[in-house]
């Protein structure tokens, strides 16, 4: 049985790789993110990446749970 805190981690990681793939089909849509302003498209391009670093570390965490 897996303790909550490692319950929780999944779930998290869960929820955050959903919000990833839709920023990412967001960003894919060029009519969509044409309209938006250099500097928006810039940090949305930031925050994806921040985004799938904290997935990515995330990942790390769980593999110390299967160990």
């Amino acid at each position: 049985m897996m303790p909550p805190h490692q319950k929780r981690v999944l779930e998290e990681k869960e929820q955050l790789d959903e919000r990833i793939e839709k920023l990412e089909g967001y960003l894919d849509d060029t009519d969509r993110v044409a309209k938006l302003s250099p500097d928006e498209r810039e940090l949305l391009g930031r925050q994806l990446s921040a985004m799938q670093e904290y997935s990515a570390i995330l990942e790390e965490r769980i593999s110390l749970f299967r160990q």
